[in-house]
């Protein structure tokens, strides 16, 4: 009994530096996606996010930092999917509702933006995400 619970720790142990280096494979994708933005290679700066999403599905920032990208190329609609499928994985990201609340007010859907901004302030009044 002993014996098998030891082999269930080392393999949930193991199985956790594995997520863990991907999650961080996926954060050093992001890194070079930041460089690429910069440099407005955009093409570049997609082809790693979408790197990153592939090698870690849950992690939000890379749906957050893509929808960015697809907002600088006027992608409105696409834009609006990342900061929605960002809002679902991680509900508390201000960043996101800004972001969610800037693409509605672009639509005219002003009652949704409103109310992006209203969930933003309610997780942090003094977010500077919703001052824009």
């Amino acid at each position: 009994m002993l014996k098998s619970i030891l082999i269930l720790l080392v393999i949930s142990i193991n199985q956790n530096i594995s997520c863990q280096s991907v999650r961080d494979n996926a954060i050093e994708l992001l890194e070079s996606v930041t460089k690429k933005f910069q440099i407005n290679d955009l093409d570049g700066a997609l082809s790693d996010i979408d790197k990153s999403i592939k090698l870690d599905s849950t992690y939000y920032a890379a749906y957050y930092n893509k929808g960015l990208i697809e907002l600088k190329q006027e992608k409105y609609n696409e834009a609006f999917l990342r900061a929605d499928k960002t809002l679902k994985i991680n509900p508390e990201m201000i960043e996101a509702y800004a972001l969610r609340s800037f693409l509605y007010n672009h639509f005219a859907n002003y009652g949704k933006a409103i109310s992006d901004c209203t969930a933003a302030l309610s997780i942090n009044r003094y977010s500077q995400y919703i001052l824009f």
